[in-house]
């Protein structure tokens, strides 16, 4: 049986391909790209999103705004919430979790 980290509720991942993102994640944090794309993240426990490279536009869940994050940016979305995500050209990030 894997010992989880204090403050996670399941198992490292090494990583995560999909049809816009890859993502690895480790102990608490995830790093990851996103390609071109439009999607919507539901989150469990409250996540900061930290922009590397790249840039995107995001709206949180019950919010009609939409908002630019770039390079050395950061923005926070509250556990058991979702938002929306817009990346016009590779959106390089590291996501905070807890």
């Amino acid at each position: 049986m894997t010992k989880l980290p204090h403050g996670l509720n399941e198992a490292p991942r090494d990583y995560k391909l999909e049809d816009t993102a890859l993502q690895i994640r480790k102990i608490g944090n995830s790093v990851g790209v996103i390609l071109p794309a439009s999607l919507t993240n539901n989150t469990g426990a409250p996540e900061i999103m930290e922009c590397v490279a790249g840039a995107c536009e995001y709206k949180l869940a019950g919010s009609s705004e939409w908002k630019k994050s770039g390079p050395g940016e950061k923005f926070s979305i509250p556990g058991n919430s979702s938002f929306e995500i817009r990346v016009a050209d590779a959106y390089h990030y590291i996501c905070h979790f807890g």
